[in-house]
């Protein structure tokens, strides 16, 4: 069922250029854009309120600068 979960998972950025930050689930459909805008080179902690989303697991794919340059996966639990 659906419920008030959420997610975590950290993402390094190496410079400072666009990036793009998207939910998918395992078959690969994209759920929330999360963020496009610019972040700093570091690494950030992503936290994902999944409010209404159903149990299971999902992956937060960052693009920085037009390439994929990671993904996490996030598993919420019922």
């Amino acid at each position: 069922p659906a419920g008030s979960n959420y997610g975590s998972c950290d993402l390094g950025v190496p410079r400072h250029p666009p990036v793009r930050l998207a939910i998918y689930d395992v078959i690969g459909r994209q759920g929330e854009q999360l963020d496009e805008s610019c972040w700093s080179a570091c690494y950030h902690l992503l936290t994902w309120h999944a409010y209404g989303v159903k149990a299971g697991i999902y992956f937060a794919r960052l693009t920085v600068d037009g390439k994929p340059s990671g993904e996490r996966r996030i598993v919420l639990a019922p």
